[in-house]
């Protein structure tokens, strides 16, 4: 019987590392919190990390845009973003296809399709998070896009099912096995509208107080026009629903939090230990 280690809800937003001087001390506040995860997945050595987060029409496009893609590839490479903008730097990534394959067949068996995909390029929504976590990138990861960006999207509740999904799964994986969950993205931010760089301070700091609490459950059950309020980019919170979804009503910490204007975004972190 495998088992989830440590888990972790954190923002993937490009200028955390790629504009880190622009921040100022908020960066160095927000990097202190990067550390206690660090530190915290360090101290858990997990076999594998299953990372939610959403691809930014970097593998998909309005053409095909599938709603929930697993990579089950050996190996994916990233960031796709250059060097010199995201500072991290680029390389293989490997994989955890047993883990992959489990989940999707696990998956179709339950009634829950999923689309895979044996290559995917990871861009700032994966590397950004795992710079923090595993910057060696030794660790195994298993990559899960869900579809934050177009209409129409999976509801919250789906997110949070999905995430139901994956604790079965771990829970009929080998003895001992020890998984790290990831959900990335968010939390309040515009892209690409007039509104970009505005920060809702107030929705950020209610949906990581209500996280924190263990109340993902309640947090499933928020209509997408709520979430949207805090912006199009607000969206990519389903896949921190995901991560609750797995987790139960696990009481965790908020490690740090940042209404970071120079990254256009309200930064955050909530750390979940066993």
């Amino acid at each position: 019987m495998g088992e989830i280690a440590v888990a972790a809800t954190l923002s993937h937003a490009p200028g955390i590392t790629g504009f880190r001087e622009a921040a100022g001390v908020q960066a160095d506040r927000y990097y202190a919190g990067m550390a206690k995860l660090r530190e915290a997945f360090e101290a858990a050595k997990p076999d594998v990390i299953v990372e939610i987060y959403d691809d930014h029409f970097t593998n998909f496009y309005v053409d095909n845009m599938p709603a929930i893609c697993v990579g089950v590839g050996a190996s994916h490479f990233g960031p796709a973003e250059e060097e010199s903008f995201l500072h991290i730097p680029r390389g293989n990534v490997p994989g955890h296809p047993d883990l992959a394959w489990s989940l999707v067949r696990e998956a179709f068996n339950s009634g829950f399709d999923l689309s895979l995909s044996h290559k995917l390029l990871l861009d700032h929504g994966s590397m950004v998070p795992l710079h923090f976590i595993t910057p060696s990138m030794n660790v195994p990861v298993v990559p899960i896009i869900v579809n934050t960006v177009i209409e129409p999207m999976p509801l919250p509740s789906r997110t949070y099912q999905l995430g139901e999904l994956i604790r079965k799964v771990i829970a009929g994986r080998p003895k001992g096995e020890r998984v790290a969950l990831l959900g990335t993205g968010g939390i309040s931010h515009w892209v690409g509208t007039p509104e970009m760089g505005l920060i809702d301070k107030a929705f950020d700091e209610w949906f990581l107080e209500t996280a924190e609490k263990g109340k993902g459950k309640e947090l499933s059950q928020l209509a997408p026009e709520e979430i949207g309020k805090a912006g199009n980019g607000a969206h990519e919170v389903r896949n921190w629903i995901a991560v609750y979804g797995a987790l139960g009503d696990r009481k965790g910490e908020i490690t740090t939090y940042e209404a970071a204007m120079p990254w256009f975004c309200g930064c955050g972190a909530i750390l979940y230990r066993t």
